[in-house]
């Protein structure tokens, strides 16, 4: 993995059968980060994703981000389970994880 100013790219494998996702975790102070599956594409419909392309990995009223968070044992352990339910909703059609309702306004947090 590496480690920048204002990110961190990684490469994570859900499963052994799953292929290898490089992922982007965007983050500023005072604010919530932002990740992205940089690769490989994601399917354009797929469930819990905000309309600029970040994951939708926590809802803000049950899990809100705190500055003390750190994000290996956050944001990359939320986004690996996150794709293992996005690959059993590709093969099933089923959404494994747990859902919170969203309101219309879908922009991140």
């Amino acid at each position: 993995f590496f480690l920048f100013l204002n990110y961190w790219l990684g490469k994570l494998k859900p499963t052994t059968q799953s292929p290898e996702y490089l992922i982007k975790v965007s983050y500023q102070e005072y604010t919530a980060p932002k990740v992205e599956v940089i690769s490989p594409k994601l399917y354009p419909n797929a469930k819990h994703i905000y309309p600029n392309g970040s994951l939708c990995l926590y809802h803000p009223q049950d899990h809100p981000w705190r500055g003390v968070n750190i994000l290996a044992s956050t944001l990359v352990v939320w986004t690996a389970e996150w794709l293992y339910c996005y690959e059993v909703w590709r093969a099933t059609g089923e959404w494994i994880g747990e859902e919170a309702p969203h309101s219309v306004d879908k922009s991140p947090v």
